[in-house]
């Protein structure tokens, strides 16, 4: 009897930590895509090292984050909001500053030439 409740308890953690674990899946995935993202626009010249330096700094930050409610196996609903509000945020921020204008990549004209 004793053993059968030991196991249902250990059943049930692994089980808290596995659905964490799914859960933060989906997030770091998209921390990874917010990363790619990062990458074409630092390639393409949309995006300028000041602009990525702050976006990975607060992508890196998400990932922080992530790391410290994920380590008591269990992911609220506030925190699993808390993670989308972060992620869109940053994601808003990216598009801003893909479509500032700013292309690093843009040849300017010499003004002595014509």
């Amino acid at each position: 009897m004793k053993k059968a409740i030991f196991t249902m308890i250990i059943m049930a953690c692994l089980s808290a930590t596995a659905t964490a674990q799914t859960e933060t899946k989906v997030a770091e995935a998209r921390i990874e895509r917010q990363l790619e993202r990062l990458k074409k626009g630092m390639q393409d010249g949309t995006i300028n090292p000041a602009e990525c330096s702050r976006l990975q700094a607060q992508l890196n930050a998400q990932k922080t984050r992530l790391a410290e409610m994920k380590a008591d196996g269990k992911i609220t609903a506030e925190e699993r909001a808390e993670i989308n509000r972060m992620q869109d945020i940053v994601s808003e921020r990216m598009f801003s500053q893909k479509t500032d204008g700013k292309d690093t990549n843009k040849k300017r004209k010499d003004p002595t030439r014509q």
